[in-house]
């Protein structure tokens, strides 16, 4: 059995309707809180551009966007069910083998 962390980063490529869901997450923070970490929705989607880059998987090269496991539950886990229109390519997540 293997432990993952909350905190462990987690990368996966988004497709458009990804983005979407980033765009529609903070959107709705922001009508709720007058403060996040960035100024604005284009702020905070722009954050996790700049935490998206080229990686290689199984010998292809992907645009593979990090985050922390658990702020990955937190934007995606309400779209993620049995029949879902798919939000990262392949429907797969990958963890960096440390080891």
């Amino acid at each position: 059995m293997q432990k993952i962390n909350l905190n462990e980063s987690v990368y996966v490529e988004l497709n458009g309707h990804g983005w979407e869901l980033i765009r529609k997450y903070y959107e709705d923070l922001l009508s709720v809180f007058s403060y996040t970490f960035y100024n604005d929705v284009e702020d905070s989607v722009n954050m996790h551009k700049r935490h998206t880059k080229p990686m290689i998987v199984k010998g292809e090269e992907r645009m593979m966007t990090e985050f922390q496991l658990h702020e990955f539950m937190n934007i995606f886990g309400r779209y993620a069910y049995v029949g879902a229109k798919k939000f990262v390519v392949g429907n797969n997540l990958y963890f960096v083998d440390n080891d």
